[in-house]
């Protein structure tokens, strides 16, 4: 996956492998440092997120969806590696989309 966008924290990209029938576009924003849990970020992570958020919007157009985070045991939280990670889906409005 090609890295859109970067910071000390956190990267992202799109998820050419979704978007499934119903959604527009998915993007992918894991954190660097190995974390597992959202409790465990640093204030600085977590500052960082509001970067990431807001190029997403502004370079990528994306005026609404949905933000999902990955957090904890991955049993619990359909992730697939155990790494905290956001996801953002947006649906077309034509299909239903559910996310896990």
């Amino acid at each position: 996956n090609k890295v859109l966008f970067e910071n000390e924290s956190w990267r992202l990209w799109k998820n050419e492998m979704a978007p499934r029938s119903g959604q527009e576009c998915q993007l992918v924003v894991p954190s660097k440092r190995h974390v597992e849990n959202l409790l465990t970020l640093t204030r600085d992570e977590i500052a960082d997120t509001h970067d990431v958020f807001q190029w997403a919007y502004v370079n990528l157009g994306l005026g609404a969806g949905v933000w999902v985070i990955r957090t904890g045991y991955h049993r619990y939280n359909a992730k697939s590696v155990p790494h905290l990670h956001y996801n953002f889906h947006r649906p077309t409005g034509r299909d239903r989309v559910e996310i896990t």
